[in-house]
């Protein structure tokens, strides 16, 4: 993991501001997610595509920009198979900003001024909110 994180950080990620989101799971959920890989993806695609909504949807008003599609945030997804306590989590390291189309053409990267953010509730598609 430790190879992992230095070609992230020397390689692929911009010195920009990154948080990390950890999609934490009830047990039941949790342990169908570490046995089906299928599941588990859609776990993460569902997680991701909330968050990278949410980062849209704040640069766009942060930056002022026509529609939300005009932000391209980034994200790296970790599934950390087990911990100390042998748990399945999904980590997902988020840039804390976006990258935005210059008057250029060229993109550059903004970052988000951190914020607290309350996402809608999380459920899997098709079942039903129990809130």
């Amino acid at each position: 993991m430790s190879d992992a994180a230095a070609h992230l950080v020397d390689e692929v990620l911009p010195e920009a501001p990154v948080r990390q989101w950890v999609c934490t799971l009830p047990w039941a959920v949790r342990k169908a997610a570490g046995y089906k890989r299928a599941f588990c993806t859609e776990l993460i695609e569902a997680f991701t595509g909330v968050l990278l909504a949410e980062l849209r949807r704040r640069a766009k008003g942060v930056f002022g920009l026509r529609r939300a599609g005009d932000a391209h945030p980034g994200l790296v997804v970790f599934v950390q198979r087990s911990d100390g306590a042998l748990r399945l989590n999904v980590h997902v390291l988020a840039l804390d900003g976006a990258y935005v189309r210059g008057t250029g053409g060229t993109l550059a990267f903004h970052a988000l001024l951190p914020t607290v953010v309350v996402p809608p509730p999380f459920r899997l598609p098709g079942t039903p909110y129990a809130g």
